[in-house]
């Protein structure tokens, strides 16, 4: 799902250490197009956010290692 000029998509992730391994592997499924909530189209998020564990997971999105 390409972001168009009129669309913003946002990822927002919650807190709690349990989350943290639960949310990676949401993200890979959704920004590699496996999601049927995304009409299996990759994500492509312009906003990252997120709390405690959820900012670290967010930060590693936007910077890869």
């Amino acid at each position: 799902m390409g972001a168009s000029s009129e669309q913003t998509h946002a990822m927002i992730l919650s807190g709690s250490g349990a989350y943290g391994a639960f949310e990676v592997a949401g993200m890979q499924t959704i920004f590699t197009g496996q999601c049927a909530s995304t009409h299996y189209q990759p994500l492509d998020a312009d906003i990252f956010i997120g709390t405690s564990v959820g900012s670290i997971n967010t930060a590693d999105r936007i910077i890869p290692a």
